[in-house]
């Protein structure tokens, strides 16, 4: 039913065209090029359903709407939304701003039925020359996998094209708090990257990547001074015996012994448990600690 009055009231449209161009003196209609400037989110996914022919058990969604991504976020980027396509069983993630700047031949502005067709087609054609994870720099759209932490845990979307994350962990809306969460992204893929390897929780994983952070950062600041501040050294000293069991002392002292150094890091293998060889090799190296 839902097809069969779209066809009507598409047909209504292009016979009111031909009749509004004949009275006009021209005599031709007006079919030509148009695009939807003023197409939505939700005007493109119901628009998808109805040309994929979905049924509602199998309908594309919503996963993250634009004020939901970490990308949108980000100064001098498109408004990027994610999906589930049901079409193609994967998820994606769309520019807003490239849908309503699509090309369509048609007999009218803003039909967006036609956005959408014209989408599938050029994702037929992007796939036939071999981009099947969508555009190939995942500027306008592409294919978008889940990421996961070592213990199973849903990390965030990830563009399969251009690295870009659309969501973090914490699946916050807060568009200003996104936005400085966009400025770290390298926070969280060092983190991601130190929980897969090492086995440890996300959480874990990202506190142990911020106390290096805030070791480098303090030791950069005393190398200008001359010394650490007292407040400096009381900071580290606490962050190391929280996450890592081990104080400062305790770590300058393991640099240029290797008894020591064998025993401090049998301390924060039993902190983070995980076995020492593996800090030794794994942890150790990320931290530019010989």
């Amino acid at each position: 039913m839902k097809k069969e009055m779209k066809n009507l009231a598409i047909g209504a449209s292009m016979a009111a065209a031909l009749v509004l161009g004949s009275c006009s003196g021209g005599g031709t209609s007006t079919f030509g090029t148009y695009q939807s400037p003023s197409i939505t989110v939700a005007h493109f996914l119901d628009s998808l359903n109805y040309v994929d022919g979905a049924n509602p058990l199998n309908e594309s969604e919503l996963e993250l709407d634009i004020n939901q991504t970490i990308r949108s976020a980000i100064p001098g980027e498109d408004d990027y939304f994610v999906i589930w396509d049901a079409l193609y069983g994967e998820y994606k993630a769309f520019s807003l701003q490239y849908l309503r700047s699509i090309v369509y031949y048609d007999f009218y502005r803003n039909n967006f039925d036609a956005t959408a067709q014209e989408f599938r087609d050029i994702e037929v054609d992007d796939i036939l020359n071999g981009d099947v994870n969508g555009e190939a720099t995942g500027t306008d759209y592409e294919v978008v996998t889940e990421e996961f932490d070592a213990f199973g845990n849903f990390l965030w979307f990830e563009g399969v094209n251009s690295f870009e994350i659309y969501e973090d962990e914490t699946e916050t809306k807060d568009v200003a708090l996104m936005a400085g969460r966009a400025q770290s992204e390298d926070f969280i893929r060092r983190s991601a990257k130190l929980s897969m390897s090492m086995k440890l929780p996300f959480d874990t994983a990202k506190a142990l990547v911020s106390l290096g952070d805030t070791a480098n950062e303090m030791l950069k600041k005393g190398s200008s001074k001359g010394e650490l501040t007292q407040a400096d050294q009381d900071a580290l000293t606490k962050g190391m015996l929280e996450f890592t069991g081990t104080s400062m002392t305790e770590i300058l002292e393991a640099s240029v012994d290797e008894d020591k150094k064998e025993v401090v890091l049998d301390k924060i293998a039993d902190k983070i448990g995980v076995s020492s060889q593996r800090i030794e090799a794994e942890l150790l190296p990320m931290f530019n600690i010989k």
